[in-house]
């Protein structure tokens, strides 16, 4: 997720842009950092002409979350965004995206 802001236009929001470093420690990086364990980095595939295959995350397998699917249920027409590890704070990766021609 890639969010940015103009700080002129949005200053009660600014702190949700992608790449934030201001004053409010906790949203370093903004909204996708935070919440979601990510912002915006580099993707992987060819936008529009491939897609994205879910692949339930080793450790997920017997999460609550993926119980009745199997990896490959979960499908998208996007590209696939990287991540930094280790993921922030205690997030854990449930599905992970796969390329898919």
């Amino acid at each position: 997720m890639l969010l940015i802001l103009k700080k002129k236009t949005t200053p009660n929001f600014a702190h949700y842009s992608n790449g934030y470093a201001g004053n409010q420690l906790e949203w370093t990086d903004g909204f996708g950092r935070l919440v979601l364990g990510e912002n915006g980095i580099p993707t992987t595939g060819h936008h529009k002409h491939q897609s994205t295959r879910g692949v339930i995350a080793e450790s997920a397998v017997s999460h609550s979350i993926t119980n009745g699917i199997s990896s490959g249920d979960v499908w998208g027409p996007t590209d696939v965004y990287g991540v930094r590890l280790p993921l922030p704070g205690d997030s854990e990766p449930i599905l992970l995206g796969q390329v898919h021609q």
